[in-house]
């Protein structure tokens, strides 16, 4: 698992494979040849994960930027395989290893550049199999390694190995496993159960600083509240939050206000009777907020990401596609996870109060204080397996529905286009949501199963600016959006006699025709027309209304 996210994986088969979503799905981050042993150790750098070191038996091989490309690094003087890796909490070029095998004085290497170089710390180690080791945070280079015959300790000021067994019976140790809150360390043994010990000389511990935040991002004038979770006796407190008020506290658990939008840095300092340590989370607060009116149509991905704020459930998220197979561009989907067997089926009625693990939401902090009227448009399609109950979409302001709970009517529907009179918070800041209660995810829906709300093309503008009359929302459907040979126009039977042009956007008239009386569906030929954006201005009949679609 990744050191910074718990729904980070790596496995290590031949190739490292890497999933960012809890093992629902997996990508190969290596290109290792066929024909070599598998991997048989594993680890990524705490501080950085984008230093990954793996072996092959003897063979180390190690990536400085997640994967894009690796190299040897075994120019140890031994021939023995690598049975752990340990690197440093804060330094990602700095890691131990252990070797098996029965080659006096090849126990323990360390380097301090990545591998490039090494030096042999094994001293007078038993000539038996060192089979694991482990780095205790904030020491001055504590290590413990468990070999054949129990658990030896070693520190910075130390010139050899102490045996460490504590009434640990001399038995084969596989793995050891340090659990901070209690100064314990645990030793995995080969027949003879799990064993604990006190760490070495833990009544002179500095502080352990770490501390976490109930909210993380969010819309100006968030309130957080921190909270420490320090161990070993901390007795103070110094925090430093960037762009937050206060910018300063010496209280335990303060709440602070962030007003700016931003990215800021949070640090803590702790104290304890033997002395002080401190920690620092980058840009751990983003405060984000879109000026009116505002477009987004999520083909700037940074731009796009960084415009919006999630909040969901364990079981869900929110993020940006470019999935061709559904034949569109990039769209935000907010989908389920293949963590669904607790899933309960919702009525509409119950939609967004059961299954809270697969809620995701995406939210943005408009400022329309300046706006006399405000209108939301968006796109959206919707996608199911075996019921439609099982995908849920609808639109918040401040977390209060101003929509209907959208619903599939068929398992893979078309993009329909959304017009929304939310004028009543035309002169105010407002959190506008999109959310999402769906069961499975997306990325298998070409495969069969899946449930999403995708989204796109969101605009926020003046209500009038739409061109639209607002009994008529849903008349009329242009699809597929984008499209390329084709474009279909479907109008409601309330459509009577109305007049259609598709206009560039230099407002040149490029295509004209009349609806007819019992027309439903109208298919034109767009194969003529150069990639881009067009409008569609419908008029008559007392209706008015202006779309778009993208041809490519």
């Amino acid at each position: 698992m990744s050191p910074s996210s718990n729904t980070t994986l790596y496995a290590g088969y031949i190739n490292v494979w890497k999933s960012t979503n809890s093992g629902n799905s997996w990508q190969k981050i290596s290109d290792f040849q066929s024909g070599v042993s598998n991997i048989n150790v594993l680890t990524v750098a705490p501080s950085n994960t984008n230093y990954i070191y793996i072996a092959f038996g003897a063979v180390i091989n190690r990536t400085t930027n997640g994967g894009s490309s690796w190299e040897a690094i075994s120019n140890i003087a031994s021939a023995s395989a690598v049975t752990s890796i340990a690197v440093h909490p804060t330094d990602p070029a700095k890691l131990w290893i252990t070797n098996s095998g029965y080659t006096a004085g090849n126990k323990v290497f360390y380097s301090s550049n990545a591998g490039t170089s090494w030096v042999n710390i094994s001293g007078s180690l038993p000539n038996v199999p060192t089979n694991c080791i482990t780095y205790e945070k904030f020491s001055n280079d504590a290590l413990y390694a468990g070999t054949d015959i129990g658990v030896f300790y070693k520190n910075a000021d130390m010139d050899d190995w102490l045996p460490f067994n504590g009434g640990l019976p001399n038995v084969i140790i596989n793995e050891l496993e340090i659990v901070y809150p209690i100064s314990k360390i645990r030793a995995a043994t080969y027949g003879r159960g799990v064993w604990e010990a006190d760490l070495y000389n833990f009544d002179t511990r500095l502080p352990w600083v770490e501390f976490s935040a109930d909210k993380t991002s969010g819309c100006p004038g968030l309130s957080v509240q921190f909270t420490d979770n320090t161990l070993f006796d901390p007795v103070s407190w110094s925090w430093e939050f960037e762009g937050g008020t206060p910018a300063v506290s010496t209280e335990q658990n303060p709440v602070i206000a962030f007003n700016t939008p931003g990215k800021y840095n949070v640090k803590l300092t702790a104290f304890n009777a033997n002395g002080q340590s401190e920690t620092i989370k980058t840009e751990l607060i983003s405060i984000r907020e879109v000026l009116f009116p505002f477009a987004e149509d999520f083909e700037g991905m940074q731009q796009s990401e960084d415009r919006y704020n999630v909040d969901k459930g364990n079981n869900a998220r929110v993020f940006i596609s470019d999935n061709d197979a559904l034949n569109f561009s990039y769209f935000m989907v907010i989908e389920g996870s293949m963590n669904y067997s607790s899933y309960t089926t919702p009525t509409i009625a119950t939609a967004f109060s059961t299954n809270p693990e697969h809620f995701a939401k995406a939210v943005y902090c408009v400022d329309a204080t300046s706006a006399q009227s405000v209108g939301l448009q968006f796109d959206y399609r919707q996608l199911y397996l075996s019921n439609n109950n099982n995908t849920n979409f609808r639109v918040t302001v401040n977390g209060n529905p101003i929509s209907n709970v959208y619903q599939p009517a068929g398992s893979t529907t078309p993009w329909n286009t959304e017009l929304l009179d939310i004028s009543s918070f035309a002169g105010t800041k407002f959190e506008l949501g999109f959310e999402g209660n769906n069961r499975t995810i997306f990325n298998n829906i070409l495969q069969g199963r899946g449930n999403a709300s995708l989204i796109d093309n969101i605009n926020i503008n003046t209500f009038n600016s739409f061109g639209e009359n607002n009994n008529h929302k849903t008349d009329v459907i242009i699809f597929p959006n984008p499209a390329s040979e084709k474009l279909n126009i479907y109008f409601s039977d309330k459509i009577k006699n109305i007049d259609l042009n598709i206009v560039n956007t230099q407002g040149v008239r490029l295509v004209s025709f009349k609806k007819q009386q019992s027309e439903n569906l109208r298919n034109i030929d767009i194969s003529n027309l150069n990639a881009g954006v067009y409008y569609v201005h419908i008029s008559g009949n007392n209706f008015s209304r202006i779309l778009y679609f993208v041809k490519f």
